[in-house]
């Protein structure tokens, strides 16, 4: 979870509590908490995002005067991951989306999305190709905790020039115009099974590609 903490100093003399409050805009304001002492933990804020926060003093009778507004910036849920494991943007752990620290082929937004080591060789989390007489097939597993935040889609080619793009959302979908079909199976806090299924028709003189792709919204 996500969770910005914040702290200030005491200044009064006669309060009971103080009251913690939180705005996405710095305008409208939503009571957040009253703790005791002059710190608190918002961990309902969510990933990158900026809110903002003032601070009263309240006792029996009065409350007083908002403190100055403070802002906070949550990080991504790729930068938690990120940092999670490890990349601190030090020459060969580079940190960013598109950036392949290791050189295994794998940039580190795909890294995410499947469920590899950023650090080291991840051979073992490749989408798999198949095919049998109907179609080529693609399949892979997806962390959970990168659907809401990535933009994926497999695309297809028989010529690698043209690539159809075709997204992989949260639920099945297919067929489209082309036939193609997206299977996606929830394992509950497990990573998503994820099978996409190009028909042999689209092939030109034999040839049909597949390959992934994901970006950032």
């Amino acid at each position: 979870p996500t969770a910005i903490a914040l702290t200030w100093s005491d200044q009064s003399w006669d309060e009971t509590a103080f009251q913690v409050e939180r705005s996405a805009d710095g305008i409208g304001w939503t009571l957040l908490g009253t703790p005791g002492g002059a710190s608190y933990s918002d961990t309902s804020a969510t990933p990158g995002a900026t809110f903002f926060y003032r601070v009263s003093a309240v006792n029996a009778t009065a409350a007083s005067a908002a403190s100055a507004v403070a802002s906070a910036t949550t990080p991504t849920r790729f930068q938690s991951w990120a940092a999670l494991n490890g990349l601190d943007n030090t020459p060969g752990r580079e940190s960013a989306f598109n950036a392949d620290p290791e050189r295994d082929g794998l940039a580190n937004g795909l890294e995410w999305v499947l469920g590899g080591n950023p650090l080291a060789p991840s051979s073992t989390v490749l989408p798999q190709l198949g095919s049998d007489t109907s179609a080529l097939s693609l399949t892979f597993a997806r962390v959970d905790e990168s659907e809401t935040s990535t933009t994926l889609v497999a695309q297809w080619s028989n010529n690698l020039s043209t690539w159809n793009d075709v997204p992989v959302g949260g639920t099945s979908s297919g067929p489209n115009a082309n036939g193609v079909t997206v299977a996606v199976a929830e394992n509950g806090t497990a990573a998503d099974s994820i099978a996409v299924r190009v028909p042999n028709t689209n092939a030109a003189a034999g040839r049909l590609f597949l390959r992934l792709k994901v970006t950032t919204p």
